[in-house]
C-alpha cells in the first residue's frame, strides 16, 4: 500500500510540473488497496465524454475493474476537454498495476465535458432584443469580445437565455451584460456601433454613366465611418455621373459625381430656335462638351454659322433668338 500511495504521489508531482490543468490533483486520493488483480485486462480509452464533475479510473481506462469509480481529478470546464498523452496513460496505469505500456508514445485518450452551447448567434440574438428596447428606433451591431463567443451549460437543461445587467456606452461604443441560463451566469463585453443607411451603388457605374433610382441600393454603415463628404442622400445621386469608375455598395463621396456630359463636341444635336410661341428645330453639330444648363458652341450645318446655345437634354440645346 506504501508503494501504491507513492506512486500516486509521483505522478501528482509529475503533473504539476508539467502545468496540465488536466490532472490538477491527478490520481487525488489514490490509496489503492494493493494491485488490480491477474485476470484483468485495462486499456485506454481513445475518446469518453463524461457528464459529471470528476473524472474517474473508468473514464480513462477500459477494464479498470474495481477502480472504475476511482476520482482521479475534477472534469474539464463545460464544453472543454483535456488530453491524456502517452506518458499520462502510463503513470496512471503503473498507480494502480494496469501493466499497460505505450507501444509508440503516441497514444493519447481526449475526454471532453458534455455540455449544451448556447452558441454566439442565440447570444447575439438574446442581445439584440435587449437593446432594441433599451435603444427605439436605432440600428446598431454588435461585436463580442473573443470570450464571449459561447456559452455552455449543462445538457438537457432549459437552454433558456435571459439578458441581465445590459450596461452600454454610446459614446464609446462598448457594452456589458451578464447571460443567465440554467442557473448559470456569464458576464459578456464587446463594441457597440450605432448604423445609418446610406445609398449606394447597386453595381458599378462606368466614368460619365447617368445614375437612375434604379441604380441606386441603401446599406446600412458604422456611423462613425460616415466622412463629412460622404452622400447620404439618394435624391444627390440621381440625374449625375460618377467623374471616375465607380465600383458597388461602396459610399459615395460628393466629390465622386459631376453633372453628366449631355453633349459631346462632335455630336449632331437637336436645336430648338425659340422666337417668342415660335419653336423651330435643326440640327447642328457641338462645338464643345456641355452639362445641363450649360453655354456651348454648335454650328449649324445648312448655314455654317456658330450659335451660343443652353444644354437642355441629352444632344438637345436650345437657341433664344434675340429680341424674342
Amino acid at each position: 500500500m506504501k508503494q501504491t500511495e507513492s506512486t500516486a504521489k509521483e505522478l501528482i508531482s509529475a503533473t504539476a510540473d508539467t502545468g496540465k490543468s488536466l490532472f490538477m490533483a491527478l490520481v487525488m486520493t489514490v490509496l489503492v488497496v494493493g494491485k488490480a488483480w491477474a485476470g484483468d485486462v485495462a486499456a485506454p480509452r481513445g475518446e469518453t465524454v463524461v457528464t459529471a464533475d470528476v473524472i474517474t479510473v473508468g473514464d480513462v481506462f477500459d477494464g479498470a475493474g474495481r477502480y472504475a469509480g476511482h476520482e482521479l481529478a475534477p472534469a474539464p470546464a463545460l464544453g472543454a476537454e483535456m488530453v491524456l498523452s502517452a506518458h499520462d496513460l502510463a503513470r496512471i496505469s503503473d498507480a494502480f498495476g494496469f501493466g499497460w505500456q505505450s507501444q509508440n508514445g503516441m497514444e493519447k485518450t481526449v475526454i471532453r465535458r458534455d455540455a449544451q452551447e448556447i452558441d454566439r448567434f442565440q447570444i447575439e440574438a438574446a442581445l439584440q432584443d435587449k437593446l432594441s428596447a433599451a435603444l427605439p428606433n436605432q440600428r446598431f451591431e454588435t461585436v463580442f469580445d473573443s470570450r464571449s463567443s459561447a456559452f455552455y451549460i449543462p445538457p438537457h437543461e432549459a437552454a433558456a437565455l435571459e439578458v441581465e445587467d445590459l450596461r452600454y456606452d454610446l459614446s464609446r461604443g462598448v457594452f456589458r451584460a451578464t447571460l443567465s441560463a440554467a442557473g448559470l451566469r456569464r458576464d459578456i463585453s464587446g463594441q457597440l456601433y450605432l448604423l445609418t443607411s446610406v445609398p449606394v451603388l447597386s453595381q458599378p457605374k462606368r466614368m460619365g454613366d447617368i445614375i437612375t433610382a434604379s441604380d441606386i441600393t441603401q446599406v446600412d454603415i458604422r456611423a462613425a465611418d460616415i466622412a463629412a463628404h460622404t452622400v447620404i442622400d439618394a435624391a444627390q445621386l440621381i440625374g449625375l455621373a460618377p467623374r471616375r469608375n465607380l465600383p458597388a455598395l461602396r459610399t459615395i463621396a460628393a466629390g465622386d459625381i459631376v453633372q453628366p456630359t449631355l453633349v459631346k463636341k462632335g455630336d449632331m444635336v437637336t436645336v430648338t430656335l425659340q422666337s417668342g410661341p415660335i419653336h423651330l428645330t435643326t440640327q447642328a453639330r457641338a462645338l464643345e462638351n456641355g452639362a445641363a444648363g450649360e453655354l456651348v458652341k454648335v454650328m449649324n450645318m445648312s448655314s455654317r454659322q456658330v450659335l451660343d446655345a443652353v444644354v437642355t437634354g441629352m444632344q438637345a440645346v436650345s437657341v433664344r433668338v434675340a429680341g424674342s
